[in-house]
């Protein structure tokens, strides 16, 4: 059996000073996932590569079943912009709308066209 190289990120990163001791460990589990957990004095964390990419405890913990979502800020842009796919409103015109409405959502008037163009190709008739 070959095994390459592999990162194993530590995000959000743990703040270290010089000296300090850490903890390591590194488990792969039967389906093949591998876990990983690096804890010092100043902190603890845990990752995974569930579903074949690293990811952070707490977006493992949104996949829960017994998880209750609530929208982020980007979330509700994107309910808002589908809720106005009714047949009258342009993308051009949704577009302009979240820019008013989310201006910390998008970069430009540019971005909120790609969401919305992106959105309306995925999700309407």
């Amino acid at each position: 059996m070959h095994w390459s190289p592999q990162l194993l990120p530590v995000d959000p990163e743990l703040m270290l000073e010089a000296g300090s001791h850490l903890l390591t460990g590194v488990h792969r589990g039967r389906g093949g996932d591998w876990t990983w957990t690096v804890e010092s004095s100043t902190g603890k964390f845990r990752g995974s590569t569930f579903l074949g990419q690293p990811r952070r405890l707490a977006d493992l913990q949104r996949l829960a079943p017994q998880y209750c979502a609530v929208l982020s800020q980007a979330g509700r842009a994107r309910l808002d912009a589908m809720g106005r796919f009714t047949g009258e409103h342009s993308n051009e015109a949704i577009a302009g709308h979240l820019l008013l409405t989310y201006p910390t959502q998008f970069a430009s008037h540019e971005a909120a066209l790609d969401l919305v163009q992106r959105l309306a190709q995925a999700a309407s008739s």
